[in-house]
Formats: structure tokens, C-alpha cells, sequence
């Protein structure tokens, strides 16, 4: 096995489109070295385009050449131009059978995980929905720098350059930045320096990073900034949603009023939600019910009213034989 020998792609619908009007997400997944990349695209007849430029990125980059090509069998992949892509570069296509999502499932694996982290994310600075193409990307970006067990505990940028990655650049996605504005972004001379806004990750192509300026509600790539990672700048009060760790009491506001804080003591306050049983003082009895007045059995007066036990006649089985009500000899 070698890297590029294998790839493994899937197309994954956003249902809502995100803040640059993408639609769709096209991830390929390199086999030998688990190495991820992702395409933003706003319809489907994109995927011919994406796929052609990296089967050229592997072809410049890395000198290498795809053997294989797995996908699933959606229209996306399965359709003249692309098939017509794959032969023209000598590329072998693998296509699951219908509905045996466990014949692609690599790309699918990536896709639900990469998906989870995203989401978490924007939940964690909350952001909108619209902003899960900048989640996606930083997901995509953290997960190539992130050790694997079955690469031994390698990262996929290692096995795929044959170097360590650098991850002093990696902040917490969402947290407030105060970003330098540079004198030509500035409204005026009385302008301030700086602004606060919300980091978004590594923009592809850039030597910076991504912001998103909340006065403006626009994207700002900068590369001078402090950021503030216990600060949020999207949630209330600048604080990050709040949750619960495992094996932590849950907090007492959360609590129903008459819940008790602490049932391992019985600490219950002055009265107790049930009565304590023990030798000394038994429980009370509950109050009784009024007494109501006795009414006469009016079936034990008549004896004709009265059911008695008869027994239960057994089923008797008609004779195909016999002629039947309503019908004709």
C-alpha cells in the first residue's frame, strides 16, 4: 500500500446552506494514510470539478497517482462525465451496492465525525447554522493534526509529508479575538486599532487567520491578533453554554423546587416529603373516608334479577352438510 492507492469520497447534504451559500460537502479520504480533505460546493454538478482538481493535487503535489476510486452509487459519481474522468486517468471505480452503507464505510465514518465535532462546535461558541462551513473546515484541519491508533498513533500529516505538524496556531473555534486593523480598513484617523471579533479558523490559502466581524457581519482575514479563549463573543454575557462533565453533581438551579439538594444525608428540612417508619413512633394511619350510607341490594330483593352461574354452552360444530339460512337447495 502506498498513499493515493485508495480514496474513498462521499457527498453529504447540509440541508441548510451556510453563510457563503454553500450546500453540499464533498470529503475524500485517503486509505493508507487517513489523511481527510473536504470541498465546499452549492450543487451537485460541482462534483465533476472538485474531483478533477484533486486528482491533479495528488498528481503535483505528492507525485502520486490514484489507483482506486470507492464511492457510493448516487448520481453525483455514478454518471458519464465523471466515469468518463476516471478512464481518462486510468482510475479503477468501486461502488457500493445500494443501501450497504458499510461497503463505503470510511467516508461515511469520516462524515459522521467530522459532523459531531462541527456541531459541537457552533453549539459550544453559539454560533448559528449558517456558520458550519467554517466548523467543518476547522474540524477537517484539527482531525489532520490529530494522532490516530491505527497509524500508530500518528498524526495524518506525518504519515502523509513525513513531518510533524506545527499545532502552536490551533485556538478554540468561536472565542473573541481583538484584531488589528490595518490603517486602509480603518474608517478614519480617529478610528480604533483594533476590533473585537469571533475566530473561525485557518483559512485555506492564507498565512492568517479567519474572523468573523460582528459589526459588520462580515469575514476579515487578519494575522495580528490577541485572543481571549475564555471569552465568547456570539453567547450571552460572553460565556460559553453551560454543561455537564461526568461524574459532577448537576447544578442546584436546575433542580425542581421541592427536589432535595442532598438525599444521601436525608437531609429533608423541617418536614420530610414521607413519614420515617421506626418502633418507637409508628407512621400515622390516613385520615378515613367519610362513612357512606348502606343502599339496599335491590338484585338480592328479586331473585329473577339476580345472575346465576350457568354453565357456558361448548361450540357446536355445523355440518358442511346442512343447509344454510337464506341460501338456495
Amino acid at each position: 500500500m502506498k498513499p493515493f492507492q485508495i480514496v474513498h469520497s462521499d457527498l453529504k447534504n447540509m440541508i441548510k446552506r451556510s453563510f457563503n451559500g454553500y450546500h453540499y460537502v464533498l470529503t475524500v479520504l485517503d486509505d493508507f494514510t487517513s489523511h481527510a480533505w473536504s470541498f465546499n460546493l452549492k450543487k451537485k454538478s460541482d462534483t465533476i470539478i472538485h474531483a478533477r482538481q484533486f486528482v491533479a493535487y495528488a498528481k503535483n503535489q505528492h507525485n502520486a497517482s490514484i489507483s482506486t476510486w470507492r464511492f457510493d452509487g448516487r448520481t453525483e459519481f455514478l454518471n458519464d462525465v465523471f466515469k468518463t474522468m476516471l478512464r481518462d486517468n486510468g482510475i479503477l471505480s468501486e461502488t457500493s451496492v445500494p443501501y450497504q452503507h458499510q461497503q463505503n464505510g470510511r467516508a461515511e465514518q469520516l462524515n459522521r465525525t467530522i459532523m459531531d465535532k462541527a456541531q459541537s462546535m457552533c453549539f459550544h461558541a453559539c454560533l448559528t447554522d449558517t456558520m458550519w462551513e467554517f466548523s467543518w473546515d476547522h474540524v477537517i484541519h484539527i482531525y489532520n493534526h490529530t494522532p490516530i491508533r491505527c497509524l500508530k498513533w500518528q498524526t495524518p500529516f506525518e504519515a502523509l509529508r513525513n513531518e510533524k505538524p506545527d499545532v502552536s496556531h490551533l485556538r478554540i473555534f468561536g472565542c473573541g479575538a481583538y484584531v488589528f486593523l490595518p490603517e486602509d480598513v480603518r474608517a478614519n484617523k480617529l478610528s480604533p486599532k483594533s476590533e473585537t471579533m469571533v475566530y473561525l479558523g485557518q483559512p485555506a490559502g492564507y498565512k492568517g487567520f479567519c474572523f468573523y466581524c460582528i459589526t459588520n457581519g462580515r469575514i476579515f482575514i487578519g494575522t495580528t491578533a490577541m485572543f481571549d479563549e475564555t471569552f465568547f463573543p456570539c453567547c450571552p454575557d460572553g460565556k460559553q453554554q453551560h454543561f455537564t462533565e461526568l461524574g459532577d453533581e448537576p447544578p442546584t438551579e436546575n433542580r425542581y423546587p421541592d427536589d432535595p439538594i442532598d438525599q444521601s444525608n436525608d437531609n429533608f428540612g423541617d418536614q420530610p416529603p414521607f413519614p420515617m417508619e421506626n418502633d418507637d413512633n409508628p407512621p400515622s394511619s390516613p385520615p378515613s373516608e367519610p362513612a357512606v350510607p348502606d343502599v339496599p341490594d335491590r338484585d338480592k330483593e328479586h331473585s329473577s334479577h339476580t345472575q346465576r352461574n350457568l354453565p357456558i354452552p361448548l361450540p357446536q360444530w355445523r355440518d358442511e352438510d346442512a343447509p344454510r339460512h337464506g341460501t338456495r337447495q
